[in-house]
Order: structure tokens, then sequence, then C-alpha cells
């Protein structure tokens, strides 16, 4: 088994120096890492790819990375809370790192061992701090006396995310755990086959049993989902019969709704009162909140991990307090680096899968599949893993920037890794593109589409540059008075709300924003105006846009719908129950009672309420 040439033993090496310095960025930590980088690339180790195939070309798999960190960057430009974004784009920015150094650096055939064996002490490393580094109070499903207690916590004020919120631990977080661990574990299935080493399939066997064995201890369900989404692709390559289970598993799954019938769906699913139906509640809720922030801001995004500092401000939930994200991977990439971002991880993963797939394949037949196995199954196994980490994606959001994400990233760089030992012309090596010509055209293609479609949309791009910078001008919401440099951010937020209403006047979202800027200027009036506005057209807008869970609970016939204002009534009450301080949930609801339900006594008990609460601003309760 031969070792490492010295320069990649180098750029591998660099990465575990970077590591600190990136994924726990304190003061100049961080960019000291970037000029490390820069420097190893100037010396050609990241870029010995390019240097061996001659002139520096883009291929199909740079595209979308690129437009992928420009959209990161744009992110991290437009945040209401700087201090939020910049760890996960440091922890973003050691993930693509991490990709470029493993697709340059591995040989999967000639490295074959190297790589599972560094694969099976990630996988052992990561479970052992994980074990005494997990807030093991925070688990929902079962306890085991006697076991969770005596796990020690000695990891304590690691740098977290920047997202601090109320009861928060510096410990990890167990379902962020068992995701990782989700993520690792399929992915030494395969490589239990590798011939001639009992040692690496030793080594390989307790980097399983230890991922796995924490994947359940954490109880995360995103984790076993994850994990049985990648031993299910593992299944597949020993035998394709493996794909009936879909269908099968479909038809068993409707069988059982079926026979459960609505009442017995809505007792299970649709209700507070057991774990799997708290989960599921609680996350329509924030997805409907998610969903409606895309609504508005679909180019940029909301910026770079302020997803609980938008939500709980701007988009108040029915049920959910300040989250620390959407709860969906897809929902929350498209937030932190809009649908342009979200198109490029897209377009990135499918390439790459693509060609995973057919290096697996093989085209050279079975002879050529014989002459590398180790290789093949090193395909397999990224495949798995990376697999587990998008079924995961469905119900959870381990974000592309979140720390333990590096793993995902090495899987990554692993299947982009060319199998053949020898080295190719650019063109072929490592690329699924053909070469500078396709590249380059690709990496314009993506921005003109959505060029395209702002124009074609433009009251979603007014709307989209309104948000921005309404929420840059209100943030910290609720203020007292705007201050000089917010009062100019104000004035320009206007101008694009004014203008993305007389695109579409049916957006309730524009008021709402409207009326906070008029009511921080001191315009009480005018804000009265916008949130009566608001009011009209929130009950012209589908229930399921604020409660899904109510929306579905009627569409079961479970529950009888009391009509649009008494819904919103229960929607605007529990605004002002989380949000006591804000004086415009007094005064919707008083809107609501005197001007759509004929209630103006209970109308003005709310205003006086609100008034007794010492809601700010005050001048919006006369």
């Amino acid at each position: 088994m031969k070792f490492f040439a010295p320069w990649r033993l180098i750029s591998l090496l660099s990465l575990a120096v970077m590591a600190p310095l990136m994924l726990f960025p304190r003061g100049t930590l961080p960019w000291i890492g970037l000029a490390l980088a820069g420097v190893l690339w100037r010396l050609g180790l990241f870029g010995l790819r390019w240097r061996l195939a001659g002139r520096p070309r883009l291929g199909s798999l740079d595209m979308p990375l690129l437009l992928l960190a420009g959209m990161a960057l744009l992110g991290l430009f437009i945040s209401i809370e700087p201090e939020l974004s910049w760890p996960r784009w440091w922890s973003l920015l050691y993930g693509l790192l991490v990709f470029a150094v493993l697709r340059s650096a591995l040989e999967l055939e000639r490295d074959a061992a190297w790589i599972a064996a560094g694969l099976a002490l990630l996988g052992l490393g990561l479970a052992a701090v994980s074990l005494v580094g997990t807030d093991w109070s925070n688990l929902r499903f079962f306890e085991l006396p006697g076991l969770y207690e005596r796990l020690p916590a000695l990891l304590r004020g690691l740098p977290g995310s920047g997202i601090q919120q109320p009861g928060s631990s510096d410990l990890f977080n167990p379902r962020w755990v068992g995701i990782t661990m989700g993520v690792l574990a399929p992915a030494y299935l395969p490589l239990l086959r590798l011939q001639g080493k009992p040692w690496l399939r030793l080594l390989l066997g307790l980097a399983f049993l230890a991922t796995a064995g924490m994947a359940l201890l954490t109880q995360s369900i995103q984790g076993l989902l994850g994990l049985a989404a990648g031993v299910f692709i593992v299944l597949i390559f020993v035998s394709p019969w493996f794909w009936l289970l879909l269908p099968l598993g479909g038809l068993a799954l409707a069988g059982v709704l079926w026979r459960m019938g609505p009442q017995g769906v809505a007792a299970a699913f649709l209700t507070l009162d057991n774990a799997l139906g708290k989960a599921l509640v609680l996350r329509l809720d924030i997805w409907s909140r998610a969903w409606a922030m895309l609504q508005d801001m679909p180019f940029s995004g909301i910026g770079l991990n302020v997803f609980p500092l938008v939500q709980s401000e701007f988009y108040t939930g029915y049920i959910i307090g300040p989250e620390p994200h959407a709860h969906n991977l897809y929902l929350q990439t498209a937030l932190d680096l809009g649908l342009p971002g979200l198109a490029a991880f897209a377009l990135f993963i499918a390439l790459w899968a693509r060609g995973a797939l057919r290096a697996i394949r093989t085209p050279g037949g079975a002879q050529a599949a014989a002459g590398r196995p180790a290789a093949r199954l090193l395909l397999i196994a990224a495949l798995a893993g990376v697999t587990s980490y998008l079924a995961h994606g469905l119900v959870d959001a381990m974000m592309l920037g979140a720390k333990p994400g590096f793993a995902v990233w090495a899987l990554l760089g692993i299947g982009a890794a060319h199998p053949h030992p020898d080295p190719l012309p650019g063109r072929e090596r490592g690329q699924v593109g053909r070469g500078r010509g396709e590249g380059q055209t690709g990496l314009l293609l993506l921005p003109t589409l959505f060029a395209v479609l702002a124009l074609l949309f433009p009251g979603k791009a007014w709307l989209n540059l309104g948000t921005l910078q309404a929420m840059w001008a209100l943030h910290p919401f609720p203020q007292a008075a705007l201050a000089a440099p917010a009062a100019a951010q104000a004035e320009l937020a206007r101008w694009y709300l004014e203008r993305a209403l007389q695109e579409d006047p049916s957006q309730p979202q524009p008021h709402l924003l409207l009326a906070r800027l008029a009511a921080a200027a001191g315009k009480m009036d005018e804000a009265r105006l916008h949130y009566r506005a608001m009011v009209a057209l929130d009950l012209q807008q589908q229930l399921f846009s604020y409660n899904p869970v109510q929306a579905l609970r009627i569409a079961l016939q479970v529950e009888a719908e009391a009509g649009p204002p008494a819904e919103r009534l229960k929607i605007y009450q529990a605004w002002n129950t989380r949000f006591p301080q804000r004086a415009e949930a007094y005064l919707l609801r008083a809107l609501l009672l005197g001007e759509h339900l004929a209630q103006p006594e209970a109308a003005q008990n709310a205003l006086q309420a609100g008034v007794q609460a010492s809601a700010r601003p005050a001048g919006l309760l006369r």
C-alpha cells in the first residue's frame, strides 16, 4: 500500500490545520486560515488538478459551486445581523475547501485503504467527541435510566453559530449529532467488502457500530431517516430488487392511512398530544413561515443564518417562537442563498450524482470494474452518505454551512475524485462537463435565468428589494424611533414596497412593513391605514398560509371552519400572546373585531389592554 505523495499529504494536513480556525472562528483566526489556503493554492497544492490539466478551465461541477459561493457572499452582505452570518460563511467556505482538496488530491483506487481508514477515524473521532459534548438532556422520546446521566459533558464553550436563544445550551444538539452519524454510518457498509486488509475491515466495523450506535442514542428521527436512506442505497447496489421496497412501502403507508381514517390521521399527526404529532405540527407552522419569507424574498433570500431573527420579528408563527432554522434543508438553503443558490445546489448535486453513478457503472464493462473494485466501493459509500444527508433534509436542516457539514463535503469530494491513479487531461479528470466553454456558459446560465424572471415578475423583484430595506431599517423590532441611517433605508424601502403594491395590490406583507415604517417615523394615522389594508387582505388569503394545521383539520372534516374573520382572530391573538409588548398586535385584533366581526366593545377592550401592557408604540392605540 503506497503512502500519499508529499503534495497530497501537505494538502490533506492543511485541512486539519484550517479546521479549528474556520469552524470555530474567533477574531482573526479564520482570516489566518483563509490566508493559509491562499498560500497553498499559490504553491499549487489545492490547484494541482488544474496544473496537471494545463490552462485553468471551469467544469460543470465548478459552475454551480461558484454561484453557490457567490450567493453565500450576497447572503452575508444583506444580513440584518452580520455577527450571526459570519460563522456560517466560514463553515461553508471550509466545506468548499474540503471538497476542492479531496477532489484534487485523492486517487480512489490507489489510495482506497487510506481513504477508508480516514473515513473510519473521522467517524470514530466524531462519535467520541459527541459522546462527551452532547446535551443529553435535550431528548424527546424515551429515557434510559442510569445511562444519559452518567455521560460526562466535557466540551463546553466552543464558539457556536452565533444564535443564542432562551434556554439554549453550549453543548451539541443531539439531533445534529444524529444527522451527522446517520450520514457517516451507511458509508462504512460497502467499504467492509474491501479485500485483503483485515485490520481495515475491523476499523470500519467499529466505525459503523460507533456511528450507528450514536445515531440511536441521540433518538434523532432525522438521523435515523437519513441512515435508513443511506443503507437503502447500499442495498440497491447489492440487488436492484430493493427498488421494489419503494412502491410497496408507499402502498403500505396508503393502506394504513386509509385504515386510520380522517379522525385517526388527525389524532396521530395533527395534534400536540404525542411526540410525532407535535413534531409535524410545529414543522408545518415553521414551513409556512419559511415559505412566506421565500415568497417575499425569492431572489436574494433573507440573509445567511438569520432565520430566527427574521421569523420572530417579521413572520410570526401561530404556534412557534423564534426557531433556529426552517427544519427543511431545501427551504433553508433557499432562505440562506435565495432561489438561485438553491438551484445551484440542486444542479451541483444532480451533476455530482450523475458522475458518480457513471463511474460506478463503469462503461468499460465487467473487466474494467474488476480492475478497480476499491474505487467502486468508495463511490458507493459516498453516494450512500450524501443520499442520507439529502433524505434527512426533508424533515430537518443541517445547513450547508453547519459545522458538521464538512463531513458531507468530504464525501462529495471523494465522489468527485477520478477513480484512476494516472493523471488525465483536464477535460476528463474529475470533471463531468466538456471543458472551458461549457463551464463558462453554465456559470452565466442560472443568473441570466433569474434576471429574466425578475423582469417577468417585477412585483416580486420590488417586494424583495423593499422587504430587505425594511428589515435593515426596522431591526431590531420594535424600535422607539428610526435612527438617521435607518431613516434613509426606510424611505427607500417605502418606495420599493409601493412599487410592489402597484404591481400586485393583493399582497398583505407590504402593508405590514409600510405600517411599521410609518409608525417608527411617528406617522400613526398612515400606519393605521396600512394596518387596516393588511387586515382586509389577510381575510382574502388562504388559511393554509397562516395556520396549515387548522386548514388540514378542516380539509379532513375533523373541524368546521369558523369563517375567515374568526380564524384570523385566532392568529392575531396568538401573535398578541407571544409579543404582548407590540402595539400592532392589539391594533390588528381591534381592527378585526370592530370592522369585520361587528364587536366594537371588544375592539375597544383590545386597545385598552395594549395601553395597560405599555405596548409600543403607544400612539397606535389612541
